[in-house]
C-alpha cells in the first residue's frame, strides 16, 4: 500500500480525495482550456484543491537499446581498400611446420608440468626430513644430558667426586684430575664479575 508523505499526512487537504489518491491511484488534473497546469502555491486550507497543490507523473521503464555505432558511423574501411592484399589464412592442419612446433610446445608446457611436480614433492620431502632430523637432535641432546646426569649422580654416590663440576664433560664423564681443577678454578678466578 501506498504511503501519503508526512506533508501531506500533516495538511489540511480534503481526506477524502486523499483517500482516492491512494486506494485509485488517480488524481485529476487542473488543467485549464489550453491545457496548461495550474498550481496553488499558498498555503493549503480544507477548501484546497489537492489537484492544484500536486501532479502525479507516471513512470515508465524505458528498454536500453544497446548502442549502434553502424547508424551513426560506417565501419567498413574504405581508403585503403585497394592497398589491402588478401591473406590466405593458414589452417594448422595445412602447414605441418606450425602443427610440429604446437606439438614441441605442448611437450615442454607438459615437462615443465611434471618437474614442477617432481620439485613440489622433494620440496615436501625435504621439509619432512628435516623436522625429523632436529626431533632427533632434540631427543639425542636430551637422551644425552640424561645419561650424563645419571652417571654423575652415580660416580657422586660412590665418592669419585662431590659435584658435577669435578667430573669431565665428556663421556665416560671421569673424574677430573688435579690439572684440570686448578685450571678450571684459574678460570673462574680470571673472570671478573664472579663474587667470592
Amino acid at each position: 500500500m501506498n504511503n501519503l508523505p508526512t506533508y501531506l499526512k500533516e495538511s489540511k487537504f480534503d481526506q477524502q480525495k486523499l483517500k482516492k489518491l491512494l486506494t485509485e491511484g488517480e488524481l485529476d488534473r487542473s488543467e485549464d482550456n489550453f491545457g496548461v497546469l495550474n498550481f496553488n502555491l499558498n498555503e493549503e486550507t480544507s477548501e484546497s484543491k489537492l489537484e492544484e497543490h500536486l501532479l502525479l507523473i507516471p513512470m515508465e521503464k524505458l528498454p536500453i537499446i544497446p548502442p549502434q555505432v553502424e547508424t551513426y558511423a560506417a565501419t567498413d574501411v574504405i581508403e585503403y581498400a585497394d592497398d589491402v592484399e588478401e591473406i590466405e589464412e593458414v589452417l594448422p592442419e595445412d602447414d605441418e611446420e606450425l602443427s610440429s612446433i604446437e606439438e614441441d610446445l605442448d611437450d615442454a608446457i607438459s615437462n615443465e608440468q611434471m618437474l614442477q611436480a617432481q620439485i613440489d614433492e622433494l620440496s615436501s620431502t625435504l621439509d619432512e626430513e628435516m623436522s625429523k632430523n632436529v626431533k632427533f637432535r632434540e631427543d639425542s641432546a636430551e637422551m644425552y644430558l640424561a645419561a650424563k646426569d645419571t652417571i654423575i649422580s652415580q660416580r657422586i654416590t660412590s665418592g669419585e667426586g662431590t659435584s658435577a663440576d669435578d667430573f669431565q664433560d665428556v663421556f665416560p664423564f671421569l673424574p677430573k684430575t688435579s690439572e684440570e681443577k686448578e685450571k678450571s678454578l684459574d678460570r673462574i678466578e680470571n673472570f671478573p664479575f664472579l663474587g667470592q
